[in-house]
């Protein structure tokens, strides 16, 4: 590996040795290129760079013969394009890039982690850049922006000592820094907090009167607001030396984007005089609470002139804590009471009559915080945890703000303000990976910022591929797998289990019952357990009783260790499978519980016991029971994933969700082949027939209900053949065919053992009759149909065949039956949320307004019916009203 050098003098070194560069001009010519690494720098720009306004007779040969002379001295890989030269650093170090990056790492760093950084950097960097280079160009090109480099992370160090309590050092760094740089206010800001913290108040005016006459003299301006204040504080403090007003906040984060009402929020609760403001700031791990707090209490400063202070509670014990702000209210470590109590009541007294903000960060405990507030009206606490701490409400009527993950656009702009790259495409894609964690995003923006910019989508690539290895142990122990260790670590094991096992579940979004059955527990258990994880901030509530995690955590619960995986994903599938049975039982009496086998006896499945509950449970389990089918299907599961699939039909024939879900049972079709289950192909090959009958694919369902029929005759299942020869009938149904329909329909009626399907086969007579003309016979069979449906109490086949009666009835001009009918269907399919059906009924409703004279009210049904069936997508009745319609 080479090593190159710029800052100090221009050089390389290859090993343990020193290259020797063959003179001036060559030594210029590598540190133009190295500070513009890896880009392409025009060979008019080089000139001017090596040689200034005294440019040799044949620039073009001279440049060449300098390139050359330069390669051959260091082996650098100097490359020639677009009429330029770049050099390439691929697996070479340079000292510039090695100093930003631990520059850049330190941003996101704690800020032990942080003065570590910078001395590091420091160390490479002087102040003095680029001795050796033959022409002043470079040096006033890129030499002040170097010093002001070196300038800015001198001053965050002297910070980072601040921070750190070590204000004697901090005020030495930044007395050298002001003789250095004396306009520097930031500079002279830091320097008189740190006389300030050491106590020395002359010193500190001394300072101010100093950096108030060089701006004068040199600027003719003022000092800035922060520095007019904090000399008031301390001319303030001259007169009451008994308190120190102290500002012991980490600075705001550099970048800071969005979570304006979260600020405005907890701003207008630390106003409130009448007690003790205590705001919690709760939210997962590495969502920014911290870096909001401190936001918050730097807005808050002019509501709290006697301090506002920052103090991290997490595995400190409690005497610690109160030795700390024991001192920040000015009493001296020899000074601190023995004993605990009398610790905090000299805390709480000093307090007395103070206007004090105390941001309390990383909380675990109500307890801890209790054990530290104050108890005097005037102060405020912000507190920061990843628990939401609902025990404080109580105990000490805190108000609670969920701080949330960014928006997709909060998340790109921060990565457009930090990485400043145009590719917009890649920033977009990398925000998406880091899933709005701002923890996240910082890593991967100080990672990215680094590498040129053309390297952007290849890092963004690699992210993809290993979203945590890459987002964690990137700043010291501030990754993210390692900040969620923490949350994940102070679990009891019970719900480390729970929340281990919880990431074996498909779909987006859970609740208590399949919850238990992962957990292999009951459903009371398994609750408790959910309410603690959200308030511990690992799972994220959407709703009474459901939950989800966040993408990252997810991905965190899912590379954990977990015992009994196996058996947990079986009680999963069994869950879904009973629970959906039970849901289809009461949409639809013919069940089928038949082809499923031994279920987990610790399985407490959902048990609907209406056909609204069954709406309900299906539409709320939808997209997690279609994921269960395939993670099932694909996980070893092939008798679970087909059985899985048996218990959707009814709710997607009710619902008419068809067109979406042939790949579903064409899926399922080939894991009971795989299984071989020719009773569950069967099943399956009834459901895809169906689907691809009201999908239109009228040929494939013909030839798929054929195909059901040669099966189901070959394993001597009468029940299936019944449903492949209604649904051979239904495919003539639909091509106008009522003669042939009508005679495969009758002979489903021998082959039924299910009143269910009588029922509906009778429903499909009337229809057939009915368009054949015999209207008498037509009637009998929907009067017959109504009669079976309601034998077997389902609500939906009965609003069905009211339908089709009343269109009879319409048809013999029995109005009155007719409306009551139609009436009485729309009763029920609006109570069920059948928006097809409703939309159908509603149809012919205007056609009977119409046929009873009614022709205002026929238009405006018609209207309705006709916006109902645009949503539904149900155009078939659209021809029939469209003479009503404008």
């Amino acid at each position: 590996m080479v090593r190159f050098r710029i800052l100090g003098s221009v050089g390389v070194v290859a090993g343990q040795s020193e290259l020797v560069i063959p003179g001036e001009r060559v030594r210029t010519l590598l540190a133009a290129l190295l500070l513009r690494a890896d880009q392409v720098v025009p060979a008019e720009q080089l000139l001017y760079d090596v040689w200034g306004e005294d440019l040799p007779a044949n620039p073009r040969s001279a440049m060449q013969a300098a390139v050359s002379r330069l390669r051959q001295a260091t082996g650098a890989e100097v490359q020639h394009a677009y009429g330029g030269y770049r050099i390439a650093l691929d697996g070479h170090e340079l000292d510039l890039t090695q100093f930003r990056d631990r520059v850049a790492s330190a941003s996101a760093a704690d800020a032990e982690e942080r003065l570590d950084l910078l001395t590091a950097a420091l160390r490479l960097h002087q102040g003095d850049v680029l001795r050796g280079a033959s022409t002043g160009t470079l040096a006033r090109r890129f030499g002040p922006g170097l010093r002001d480099e070196w300038l800015d992370v001198r001053e965050q160090r002297a910070e980072a000592l601040l921070l750190l309590g070590q204000v004697d050092g901090a005020a030495a760094e930044l007395v050298a820094l002001t003789n250095d740089s004396p306009l520097r206010e930031r500079a002279w800001l830091f320097l008189l907090q740190a006389l300030q913290a050491a106590g020395r108040t002359a010193e500190a005016l001394a300072a101010y009167e100093k950096v108030r006459q060089l701006l004068a003299d040199e600027l003719g301006a003022d000092p800035s607001p922060e520095l007019r204040d904090l000399h008031q504080q301390l001319l303030d403090s001259e007169r009451a030396a008994a308190w120190t007003a102290r500002t012991r906040l980490p600075l705001p984060v550099t970048g800071f984007i969005g979570r304006e009402d979260e600020t405005t929020k907890t701003l207008d609760l630390l106003s409130d005089d009448d007690g003790l403001p205590v705001v919690v700031l709760s939210g997962l791990p590495g969502v920014g609470k911290s870096a909001l707090a401190t936001r918050i209490a730097h807005a808050a400063k002019p509501r709290f002139p006697d301090g506002q202070w920052f103090v991290r509670l997490r595995s400190r014990s409690v005497d610690a804590v109160l030795v700390e702000l024991l001192g920040y209210c000015g009493i001296s470590s020899d000074a601190v009471p023995d004993d605990p109590r009398g610790r905090a009541d000299t805390y709480r007294e000093l307090l007395s009559g103070r206007r004090v903000l105390l941001v309390l960060d990383d909380a675990t405990s109500a307890a801890e915080v209790e054990a530290v507030l104050p108890n005097h009206a005037g102060c405020a606490v912000i507190v920061t945890s990843r628990s939401s701490l609902g025990e404080l409400a109580v105990t000490a009527g805190a108000s609670s703000v969920a701080v949330e993950v960014l928006t997709a656009d909060e998340a790109a702009g921060f990565l457009r303000k930090t990485v400043r790259s145009t590719d917009d495409g890649a920033l977009w894609e990398l925000a998406g990976l880091c899933a709005g964690l701002p923890l996240a995003l910082r890593i991967a923006a100080a990672a990215a910022r680094t590498l040129p910019a053309a390297q952007l989508t290849s890092y963004v690539d690699r992210l993809r591929t290993d979203r945590l290895g890459r987002l964690s142990r990137s700043v010291g122990d501030q990754g993210v797998r390692e900040s969620f260790d923490l949350s994940y670590g102070a679990l009891p094991a019970q719900l480390r289990r729970l929340f281990g096992v919880l990431a074996l579940h498909p779909g987006d979004d859970f609740g208590p019952g399949v919850a238990a059955a992962l957990l292999g527990a009951g459903t009371p258990v398994a609750a408790v357990g959910l309410d603690q994880l959200a308030a511990a901030n690992l799972l994220i509530r959407v709703g009474v009783d459901r939950y989800r995690f966040h993408d990252l955590v997810r991905e965190y619960a899912q590379g954990l260790e977990v015992t009994g995986r196996e058996q947990a994903a079986h009680r999963m599938l069994d869950w879904y499978l009973v629970s959906g049975l039970n849901a289809r039982r009461v949409l639809y009496a013919g069940g089928a519980e038949r082809y499923v086998g031994a279920i987990d006896p610790v399985v407490e499945p959902a048990r609907p016991t209406s056909e609204l509950d069954g709406y309900d449970w299906f539409d709320t389990e939808w997209d997690n029971l279609v994921a269960a089918i395939y993670w099932a299907g694909t996980h070893g599961h092939s008798n679970r994933c087909w059985q899985l699939a048996g218990t959707t039909w009814p709710y997607i024939s009710h619902r008419r969700r068809w067109q979406d879900h042939r790949a579903l049972y064409l899926f399922a079709i080939e894991r009971a082949r795989a299984e071989r289950r020719p009773d569950g192909e069967a099943l399956m090959l009834g459901w895809l027939g169906s689907a691809q009958i009201y999908a239109r694919d009228r040929a494939a369902a013909s030839a798929t209900f054929a195909e059901m029929r040669r099966l189901s005759r070959a394993i001597a299942d009468r029940s299936a053949e019944a449903i492949a020869v209604r649904g051979s009938a239904l495919v003539l149904h639909w091509q106008n065919d009522a003669a042939a329909a009508l005679a495969l329909y009758r002979e489903t009626l021998e082959l039924h053992d299910q009143l269910i399907g009588r029922a509906e086969s009778l429903n499909n007579i009337a229809d057939c009759l009915y368009r054949l003309g015999d209207l008498e016979a037509a009637r009998s069979a929907a009067v017959q149909a109504i009669r079976t449906y309601e034998s077997v109490n389902s609500r939906h086949g009965i609003a069905i065949a009211n339908g089709t009666l009343a269109e009879i009835c319409l048809v013999q001009g029995d109005l009155e039956a007719a409306e009551r009918l139609i009436s009485s269907s729309l009763a029920i399919v609006r109570e069920l949320g059948a928006v097809v059906l409703e939309a159908e009924g509603t149809a012919v409703l205007a056609l009977i307004h119409e046929s009873a004279q009614r022709q205002d009210l026929a238009r405006k049904t018609a209207r309705q019916a006709a916006d109902l069936l645009q949503d539904a997508g149900a155009n078939v009745f659209v021809a029939r009203i469209a003479h009503l319609l404008p």
